[in-house]
């Protein structure tokens, strides 16, 4: 038995028609399970946990479910960010020329979404509209969770230290050292006994 519930919120605009899901929306943790050394037990290792990929599958019955779906949900689902990191979205997107903004991801709310903490996504994909024997259309939406970057992962790297400027009397003993050097080196080229 398929459950079709109302609608889920994205970048500031209802879905369309029913929605069943979101299917998936799983979180699964890294988790590296490494051997002891001798008679050392296995010991575990967090790496962290893994952006959960979701979908969602739209049911378009009426006719201004599909009026909704072309002129307004349609080409939100279509945009796609720009080359290189999506960036987490501050809210409702409202510059593009559709009425959101690219390059961002998309807010999503849905109250199953809401208890797993995903609040950010991106659309990887989209499948067209197809019709039933009912004359009902059928829209599959898969998503990724985005979640924002902590602030520490941002560090910038340090750049070699110069040295310290030597005091003059130790500029000068410095320079001795070196002198005597050079001159012993000279001497051991020569072949002259010390």
């Amino acid at each position: 038995m398929t459950l079709w519930s109302n609608k889920f919120y994205l970048s500031g605009v209802w879905s369309s028609g029913l929605c069943r899901g979101p299917v998936g929306g799983v979180i699964r943790r890294r988790i590296d399970v490494r051997n002891g050394y001798g008679i050392d037990m296995p010991f575990v290792i967090y790496h962290g946990r893994e952006l959960a990929p979701f979908a969602t599958e739209l049911l378009l019955v009426t006719q201004s479910d599909r009026d909704h779906y072309d002129l307004t949900f349609q080409p939100l689902i279509h945009t796609v960010p720009r080359r290189g990191p999506v960036r987490q979205s501050s809210g409702d997107q409202t510059n593009d020329k559709y009425g959101f903004e690219t390059g961002k991801s998309h807010t999503i709310w849905h109250p199953r979404l809401e208890l797993i903490g995903i609040t950010q996504c991106i659309v990887t994909s989209e499948s067209p509209v197809v019709d039933d024997e009912y004359g009902t259309g059928h829209v599959m939406i898969e998503f990724l969770q985005i979640r924002q970057t902590p602030a520490q992962a941002y560090v910038k790297p340090m750049a070699p230290e110069k040295p310290a400027a030597l005091s003059p009397l130790k500029q000068r003993i410095k320079d001795n050292d070196e002198a005597i050097a050079s001159e012993e080196q000279a001497q051991q080229a020569a072949g002259k006994p010390q």
